[in-house]
C-alpha cells in the first residue's frame, strides 16, 4: 500500500474586483488549505481534487453544443 492523502475542495475564485471581503476569503482558504496539507505525513502522496474555479449564483449558460456534451 502506498500512504496517500487525499484532499476534495470547492475552492473560491480568486476576486478580480478586489472586494476586502472576497480577497479575506480567498486568503483563508488557503490557510486552511495549507494547514491540512501540513497535517500529512511527510511520506504520504498528496492528492488535492476538486472545484478550483467554483462560483456561487444563480446564472445558468447553456455552453454545450450538438447532441452530445458533458
Amino acid at each position: 500500500p502506498v500512504p496517500t492523502t487525499i484532499i476534495a475542495v470547492y475552492t473560491p475564485i480568486n476576486p478580480s474586483n478586489g472586494l476586502k471581503n472576497d480577497i479575506e476569503t480567498c486568503d483563508e482558504f488557503y490557510k486552511t488549505l495549507r494547514a491540512t496539507i501540513d497535517k500529512a505525513h511527510n511520506s504520504d502522496i498528496i492528492m488535492i481534487m476538486g472545484d478550483f474555479n467554483a462560483c456561487v449564483g444563480v446564472e445558468q449558460v447553456n455552453t454545450t453544443e450538438g447532441t452530445v456534451a458533458l
